[in-house]
């Protein structure tokens, strides 16, 4: 552990936030894409030097962070797709670190409870366009699969330990639940000015809470 490197890196990712979170309230694209990668980066570095001997949830910030610079290529379905990709593994290494903090082992209707969200995906899967690529398709619906299971984890987690770090991890969860619910709201249904500043304030806001959740675990 690197107590010194890990605050250094750990500041500069709340200003990399603040400065992201400013441009996008400006509205200048050019500046948004170009340090949309510096607040999931700073984060993950951070942890390398907090936790060095834990690199599932540094894989899991990565891979986040590979998610964002995909997605600023969403007009290529290609990377679309990649990037949904990425954000389902991220929160798979999520649901594996959750459920290994649980202190029983996972009963059989929660399996069943991602069945029957897994079956509800594949059917709207089918009623999908036929003009979306595959791998968007597959991505968003892999992704979205995942991110309610983690949520369910989560909550499940943090009934069965309640602490100040099982619920930072729920309240992130619950937080990453309306910031995708505004992006596909914004991007899909209705748009609205500085659209992406109000994503860009919930998603930060949940990647937050989630991984210093998980690191107090």
């Amino acid at each position: 552990m690197n107590i010194v490197w890990f605050y250094i890196c750990v500041s500069l990712y709340f200003l990399a936030c603040v400065l992201h979170l400013v441009i996008c309230f400006k509205e200048d694209e050019k500046w948004r894409r170009i340090t949309k990668g510096l607040c999931m980066g700073f984060l993950g570095v951070a942890f390398i030097f907090y936790a060095p001997n834990k690199p599932i949830i540094y894989a899991s910030i990565f891979l986040g962070l590979l998610g964002d610079l995909l997605l600023l290529k969403k007009k290529n379905q290609f990377y679309l797709g990649l990037g949904a990709w990425s954000f389902a593994c991220m929160h798979g290494l999520n649901i594996y670190l959750i459920t290994n903090a649980l202190s029983y082992a996972i009963p059989w209707y929660v399996f069943a409870l991602a069945l029957f969200f897994l079956v509800l995906l594949i059917a709207y899967g089918k009623l999908t366009k036929k003009n979306v690529h595959p791998i968007v398709r597959k991505g968003a619906l892999g992704y979205f699969y995942l991110l309610l299971f983690s949520a369910v984890m989560a909550g499940m987690l943090m009934v069965d330990n309640f602490q100040t770090s099982t619920l930072l991890i729920f309240l992130g969860y619950v937080v990453f639940l309306i910031s995708d619910s505004t992006l596909v709201t914004f991007n899909y249904i209705h748009s609205v000015k500085r659209k992406d500043f109000y994503v860009m304030l919930t998603y930060l806001t949940a990647q937050t809470l989630i991984y210093f959740g998980l690191l107090l675990l």
